[in-house]
């Protein structure tokens, strides 16, 4: 029964770190991405995966501090200042390569969130990565869907956004 709801945990964070990439604005992914962090944190704790746990905690307060933060400059600052803690998180506890792995990921993302919406897309992607392979081996069944969908709703994302983009540029370009 307990590794049933350690998956529904993972299930629920999973479904609302998927539908933060839909969002169409930097402030509504972050705000459900502290939401889904609140859930994996959780679930890699009571999976046992502390290093993933720990790293979840830290997104959740680093996604909180971007969602807040107001300029370009204090996002710049704080993304120093996250991936620094990242770096020694990593350097205090990791054991193995296995516990490196959701740290690279977060610090790949963590500078993604200094860029637009659609580096954020794409640094899910990389970040997902990381995870499913962390995932795979913590034994996070949800962990290892939400990766996947994650990895497929964001490169569908991406496409929806180049497909945008483009029109807007044809557009333009015929109307001069």
């Amino acid at each position: 029964m307990k590794f049933i709801i350690i998956q529904i945990f993972g299930v629920v964070a999973w479904f609302i770190e998927s539908i933060s990439y839909w969002a169409n604005t930097k402030k509504k992914i972050l705000f459900l991405q502290v939401i889904a962090d609140l859930f994996f944190t959780v679930h890699y704790y009571l999976l046992n995966a502390k290093i993933g746990a720990l790293v979840c905690f830290i997104s959740l307060i680093r996604e909180y501090i971007f969602f807040i933060t107001k300029t370009p400059k204090a996002e710049n600052i704080w993304c120093c200042v996250m991936i620094f803690i990242y770096v020694i998180l990593g350097l205090a506890t990791a054991g193995s390569i296995i516990d490196l792995l959701p740290i690279c990921a977060e610090i790949i993302y963590c500078y993604t969130l200094i860029c637009g919406t659609n580096e954020i897309i794409i640094g899910g992607i990389i970040d997902s990565v990381y995870w499913l392979i962390y995932g795979i081996i913590c034994n996070s069944y949800a962990g290892i869907m939400s990766d996947i969908i994650v990895i497929i709703s964001n490169a569908v994302a991406l496409m929806k956004s180049h497909i945008i983009e483009s029109k807007i540029v044809i557009k333009n370009y015929s109307n001069e």
